[in-house]
C-alpha cells in the first residue's frame, strides 16, 4: 500500500470529527491510522490557548504536532492539519495579535507541512454550531475562519476536495475521491 496522508479541515463545529468517526467504521480504510483532533489533547495536557485566546507559542505548538504526525505515520486520516493551524494563526495576525515576523514563521512551517498531504478535504459551514464545551461558538468568528480557509486555499493553490451535505454524503464523497 502506498503512503497516503489525508486531512479533514474547516472551521470549528462543521462536522469534521463526526465524519472522521464515520470513516473509522469503513472496512476499506482499516489500514489508516486515524488521528483525532490534536488541539483538544494539547489544551488538556499542556494548557495550549486556542481560538481568540491563542498565542504565538500555542500556534507554533499546534503546528509542531501536525509536523510530527506527517513524519510519524505513513498512512493517516487526520482531524485537522497544518492548514487549520495556519488559518487560525492568520485570523490572529489579521486582528493584530501576532507580529508580521510571527506570521511569517507560521507561514513557513505551514508551507513546509502542507506539501506532505496527499488529500485535503475542506468542510464548509452548512449547519448551526453545536456547542461542545471546547470551541468558540460565535457564528461571526466561525464565518470569518471559514472565509479565511477559502482565501488561504486559493492563495496557496492548495488542491482540496470539498465535502458537503449529510455525514453520509460527506463519507461517500470522501471515498469516491480516494478511488
Amino acid at each position: 500500500m502506498k503512503e497516503t496522508k489525508i486531512a479533514l479541515c474547516g472551521s470549528q463545529s462543521v462536522g469534521k470529527s463526526t465524519v472522521i468517526n464515520a470513516l473509522k467504521q469503513k472496512e476499506e480504510l482499516k489500514y489508516y491510522v486515524f488521528i483525532d483532533e490534536i488541539v483538544r489533547k494539547l489544551v488538556r495536557e499542556e494548557n495550549v490557548k486556542i481560538d481568540k485566546n491563542s498565542t504565538h507559542d500555542s500556534q507554533m505548538r499546534i503546528l509542531e504536532e501536525h509536523y510530527k504526525n506527517i513524519w510519524k505515520y505513513r498512512n493517516f486520516i487526520s482531524d485537522r492539519c497544518a492548514l487549520d493551524a495556519f488559518v487560525y494563526a492568520t485570523w490572529d495576525y489579521v486582528h493584530g495579535k501576532f507580529t508580521y515576523a510571527e506570521h511569517k514563521i507560521h507561514e513557513s512551517v505551514f508551507l513546509d507541512c502542507i506539501k506532505s498531504y496527499d488529500y485535503i478535504f475542506y468542510i464548509p459551514i452548512e449547519f448551526d454550531i453545536v456547542p461542545d464545551g471546547f470551541r468558540n461558538t460565535q457564528k461571526d468568528y466561525q464565518r470569518e475562519i471559514d472565509e479565511l480557509f477559502v482565501k488561504v486555499i486559493q492563495k496557496y493553490n492548495i488542491k482540496s476536495n470539498k465535502l458537503t451535505g449529510t455525514c453520509e454524503n460527506r463519507v461517500r464523497q470522501f471515498c469516491e475521491a480516494l478511488k
